[in-house]
C-alpha cells in the first residue's frame, strides 16, 4: 500500500467512524491540505487535517533484494472550533485515538495494527483549538536487487 493510499485510508476511516458516533452537526470535515502552514479551517465545527509525517525503515536482512519493515507516520491535526458549548477539543482527540488505533491493515507483517504514537496541543487561534495526533501505520518495502551498468 502506498503512502498516499494509507493517507486516504485514514481519512476515510475517520469519516466513517464519526458518522456512527456523532450527530451531523458535531462531525468534523476531513481534509488533506496541500500547504499546512497556510491552512485556515472553515468548517463550523472544525476539521481533521491528514498529513504525511515521516517513514522509518528497518535494516534489510536479505542479500538478493531489499525487504524492510517500514513505519509510516501520519499527523492528523484536529482543529476544533470551541466556544465552551458542545464537545470539547479533548473529546475530539480522544475520539480520534480510539477510532484509528487498532485498525488492521492488510500488510505482510506480524504487527498489522495502526497505533497512536503521540498527541500534543499546537495552538489556539480564532477559537480553533489545534492538536496533533501522530499515528504509525505498519508497511513493508520489497524491492528486487538490480545493477546499474554503463553510467556516464
Amino acid at each position: 500500500m502506498t503512502t498516499k493510499e494509507l493517507k486516504h485510508l485514514l481519512g476515510t476511516a475517520i469519516s466513517a467512524v464519526q458518522e456512527n458516533e456523532f450527530a451531523s452537526s458535531e462531525q468534523l470535515k476531513v481534509v488533506y491540505p496541500s500547504v499546512l502552514s497556510e491552512y485556515t479551517p472553515v468548517h463550523p465545527a472544525g476539521e481533521y487535517l491528514v498529513v504525511f509525517n515521516s517513514t522509518q525503515y528497518s535494516k534489510s536482512k536479505s542479500t538478493g533484494s531489499v525487504i524492510q519493515d517500514k513505519d509510516v507516520r501520519f499527523s492528523v491535526y484536529t482543529a476544533i472550533k470551541y466556544t465552551g458549548q458542545g464537545k470539547s477539543p479533548e473529546e475530539y482527540t480522544d475520539f480520534l485515538e480510539k477510532a484509528i488505533s487498532g485498525m488492521r491493515l492488510t500488510v505482510n507483517r506480524a504487527d498489522k495494527l495502526v497505533s497512536a504514537e503521540s498527541v500534543k496541543f499546537i495552538k489556539e487561534k480564532n477559537r480553533y483549538w489545534w492538536y496533533e495526533t501522530v499515528f504509525v501505520c505498519p508497511a513493508v518495502l520489497i524491492k528486487e536487487a538490480y545493477e546499474i551498468n554503463n553510467l556516464k
